[in-house]
């Protein structure tokens, strides 16, 4: 079987590692040179380390465990806790030329510099920007959410939101203060971040706003810096997978982010992981989770930043904060992708006031 994949992030190189263990040998294609500069805070969940755990890649080496989480909304709400869960930062630059590096060791082809320029879905080949044409039964598309490939093919467009970041690689605080800092915005849906690395902090803003609008909740929020990256995320309700047979959406491409944090690398991960099940198993469950929890975390978005219930949801987590924290832990940011529900919530909702009622007498 002929697999190409398109696109060597985290979603790609998964996909071609999972298709190698399966007895198949991709050829992946990335537009740039690794390694290359990423706009993404690295936030990695125990969710993304069981996905590298799967597939036995000892990467502890290139990331770093801040000590402390805050999660606020920049107003009256403030979490602060340990960071005991183990959630950890990587540099992009750094992670994607490892898994990259490691999808060839494992015998994976990889060509660097090969933009795909066309894709013939009748005669089965794409064409690069050398003007290469290459054959495939099956083609895995993992470009991202900005790239052209998805409109090429005339499919179903992405709810992406604007994304801001910087870099400071000055100032930074002490080891014992460092920490992963999550500010939900107040107006619409989205959410602010700093993320402080073992030599760098990043800061940076995402939400459904237009570019003028973002910076200046970035400047409000973080003060004036330097030239700001942009790109765009998956951040919504996202079509469904390909309608073209034997073809392919994964990670970003395919809208594969969590749509209340905007988390991304597991998710892309673990599509990849998926996607491979479907192409060499005719299997879909996997798919069928990532998409209901997605889905299910969309539903808590709305809840969320609903105008009329965000005043008293930010009420309620602040009169109920260990079980808001209980709830990040262990419910949002948990280790895997199964769906809890809003009936496994209230659940854990009433099993914390009645426990709390029992502590109190």
């Amino acid at each position: 079987m002929k697999v190409l994949i398109i696109g060597g992030g985290p979603s790609g190189t998964s996909a071609g590692m999972w298709l190698l263990k399966s007895g198949i040998k991709p050829v992946l294609f990335e537009k740039r040179t690794f390694p290359r500069d990423k706009l993404c805070g690295g936030l990695l969940t125990p969710r993304g380390q069981n996905e590298l755990n799967l597939l036995n890649i000892h990467y502890n080496h290139i990331a770093y465990e801040p000590p402390n989480i805050n999660i606020s909304d920049g107003a009256c709400l403030n979490l602060n806790f340990k960071n005991d869960i183990g959630i950890q930062l990587i540099k992009r630059e750094q992670f994607d030329k490892f898994l990259a590096d490691e999808y060839v060791k494992r015998g994976g082809i990889l060509k660097e510099s090969h933009e795909i320029k066309d894709i013939d879905t009748e005669n089965k080949y794409i064409t690069t920007a050398q003007n290469e044409k290459y054959p495939y039964d099956v083609l895995v598309i993992a470009e991202g959410a900005g790239g052209g490939l998805r409109k090429k093919l005339h499919q179903a467009k992405l709810q992406n939101a604007l994304c801001l970041e910087y870099k400071k690689k000055d100032a930074l605080p002490k080891e014992d203060e460092k920490s992963i800092n999550v500010y939900f915005l107040d107006d619409k849906p989205g959410y602010a971040w700093r993320f402080d690395n073992r030599d760098e902090t990043i800061i940076g803003i995402g939400a459904l706003l237009d570019y003028r609008d973002l910076n200046d909740k970035f400047n409000n929020l973080f003060g004036e810096t330097g030239k700001l990256k942009g790109a765009f995320v998956p951040y919504g309700l996202q079509p469904g997978q390909s309608s073209i047979r034997d073809i392919y959406f994964v990670g970003d491409a395919g809208g594969y982010v969590n749509s209340l944090l905007g988390e991304g690398i597991s998710y892309g991960m673990a599509s990849g992981r998926a996607i491979v099940d479907m192409i060499v198993n005719n299997n879909n469950s996997l798919d069928c989770v990532l998409r209901k929890n997605l889905k299910f975390y969309l539903s808590l978005r709305n809840l969320f930043f609903a105008r009329t219930l965000s005043k008293l949801n930010i009420k309620l987590l602040k009169k109920y904060e260990e079980f808001a924290i209980y709830i990040c832990k262990e419910f949002i940011l948990r280790s895997d992708f199964t769906v809890y529900g809003y009936k496994k919530l209230l659940q854990h909702f009433w099993r914390y006031k009645i426990g709390r009622k029992n502590s109190d007498k």
